[in-house]
């Protein structure tokens, strides 16, 4: 397995950014960071890093195996040990039920729900969750 870096400006965010929008029709919005786990020449995992204010980033989680341990330690290194971040938010959509489960098993708490977020079915609203600094020690 290797992990890759990248962000919106190399071949890597770019890889990320086109697989995501022919895998799940979605768009990735500049400027963005990337964490890609590889594994016989395919995505196993990644992680879009956006909305960087200095204090906050957002995450976008996709994965095949579900929120490993690689994963969250991922996260964790780079947005709470490398950016400092004081909170780190996560908005899935309503139907991937699998990570609106785990995310608070995670640590993270529920904030809102945006309604039609990703599109105009119920399923497509965002569940919006949270995780402070104080609270992600547990990742490490």
């Amino acid at each position: 397995m290797q992990l890759l870096t990248g962000t919106d400006k190399d071949g890597v965010g770019r890889f990320v950014s086109d697989w995501t929008e022919k895998m799940y029709g979605q768009n990735i919005t500049a400027p963005f960071a990337v964490q890609l786990w590889m594994e016989d020449d395919r995505p196993l995992d990644y992680v879009v890093y956006n909305w960087y204010t200095g204090s906050s980033i957002e995450i976008h989680v996709y994965t095949t195996k579900g929120l490993t341990r690689r994963l969250i330690r991922g996260i964790y290194n780079y947005t709470i040990e490398y950016l400092h971040c004081n909170v780190v938010i996560a908005k899935p959509a309503r139907k991937t039920t699998k990570l609106t489960k785990i995310l608070p098993k995670a640590g993270f708490k529920y904030l809102a729900t945006i309604p039609m977020f990703y599109g105009k079915e119920k399923d497509d609203d965002a569940i919006m969750f949270y995780i402070t600094q104080d609270n992600a020690h547990r990742w490490k």
